[in-house]
């Protein structure tokens, strides 16, 4: 009840200032990133309670940008937050920035700019020895995703478009990536299914690791387009970020942070939607 109270006084306080993003910033002395605990390789905790990843790599050059601008040095304040509390510390100002791997979502324009900045898939990961090979396979099993994932839609559809009804049971939620492996390890779910980066980055952390496979023939989802999450209703402030992800871009130090936290350069899909983002 006292996180609770914490929490709305919160965002009572930053609704009652009139001003910009960039004035709060400029006033403050800060930016406020909202980062996740368990969404490696995009944002994770380190063993330090400090927080990295490639967009948490991201946000940092961004903060740097916003600093040159206002031409005075800006802390970083971290924020934990999770999928789905993610658009309302946004739209309320509690958070500046959300840096992970959030997909594009059309449905959250209203709250939600989003600065692309990797294109994925969505597919399933499972125990090593599944008797899941393919997307029929995957149909008649118990999966599980984080609440309010970006792709439920698209995961929902595809168990409607094979004639199966959705329940409770096949189709589980939990609030970060640990919760969704600890059901798969108690083998309360089949598998889980999010974007491919994101079930590499968290099976490298698992200690086990090696007992867990990602199911290539059961992408749902192609294309899928992640990116740096800002407020909808200050325009200026997004199309800045925006700019700073371009140039990023442009500069190579998009392709840097690949190589670093992916191990791999940028595919063609993701160079297309980052140099596409309006």
């Amino acid at each position: 009840m006292k996180k609770t109270i914490l929490a709305l006084a919160a965002i009572l306080s930053v609704n009652a200032y009139a001003g910009t993003t960039l004035d709060k910033i400029n006033s403050s002395g800060k930016v406020v990133l909202g980062v996740r605990a368990s969404s490696a390789p995009f944002s994770s905790v380190q063993s330090n309670g400090g927080y990295d990843g490639y967009a948490v790599a991201i946000c940092k050059d961004v903060v740097s940008a916003l600093s040159k601008d206002l031409k005075k040095p800006l802390e970083i304040e971290y924020k934990e937050v999770d999928t789905t509390t993610r658009y309302t510390l946004i739209d309320s100002g509690v958070i500046d920035l959300e840096c992970a791997g959030s997909s594009y979502n059309a449905e959250k324009l209203n709250v939600a700019n989003y600065s692309i900045h990797y294109t994925d898939s969505v597919l399933a990961a499972a125990k090593t020895g599944t008797s899941i090979k393919d997307l029929n396979d995957l149909s008649k099993a118990r999966v599980g995703m984080v609440g309010s994932f970006s792709g439920e839609k698209a995961i929902r559809q595809f168990f409607t478009d094979k004639g199966v009804e959705i329940t409770e049971s096949n189709l589980q939620k939990a609030q970060n990536y640990d919760a969704l492996f600890l059901l798969l390890k108690q083998k309360r779910i089949d598998a889980i299914i999010t974007n491919k980066s994101i079930l590499v980055g968290e099976i490298a952390k698992q200690k086990d690791s090696k007992n867990y496979v990602l199911l290539e023939n059961t992408k749902i989802k192609e294309n899928d387009k992640l990116g740096i999450v800002s407020p909808a209703k200050d325009q200026e402030f997004s199309n800045k970020v925006k700019e700073t992800v371009k140039t990023l871009y442009t500069n190579g130090t998009l392709e840097k942070y690949s190589k670093q936290y992916f191990s791999a350069p940028l595919s063609t899909e993701s160079k297309r939607d980052i140099a596409d983002n309006k």
